[in-house]
């Protein structure tokens, strides 16, 4: 979902909304995986009555996205980015020293081609 769609939502309940939708659970799973009471989570998506904040990041990982997180980010001028784990960290790193030598390699092999040495 691009930022461009999310900046249109006009409140954060649209985004909860919204969330659920991109995530295709219905209202029961929803509610049973949060512990919250149908009748609650009807109140929520109606307005009638706020969203338990302690249970944000469980709802997105329930959905499987931050949309709302998202949506309160881009209101307040920032932009998010997740940050890495160590081992993506350590795979970034990885990654990157291997095209180093990919490419120092590849100045040898055109090295030895160009001066017409023959490896044994």
């Amino acid at each position: 979902m691009s930022d461009e769609v999310i900046a249109r939502l006009p409140s954060k309940l649209e985004a909860i909304k919204l969330a659920q939708t991109v995530s295709g659970l219905e209202d029961k799973e929803i509610c049973a995986g949060l512990g919250i009471d149908p009748g609650q989570w009807s109140r929520i998506k109606h307005g009638a009555a706020h969203f338990p904040t302690n249970r944000e990041t469980d709802y997105y990982d329930l959905v499987g996205n931050e949309i709302p997180l998202r949506w309160l980010a881009i209101q307040r001028g920032y932009e998010l980015k997740r940050r890495l784990s160590e081992v993506e960290m350590e795979n970034e790193i990885l990654h990157a020293r291997v095209a180093e030598l990919e490419a120092r390699y590849q100045t040898i092999v055109e090295f030895v081609k160009a001066t017409g040495v023959t490896p044994r």
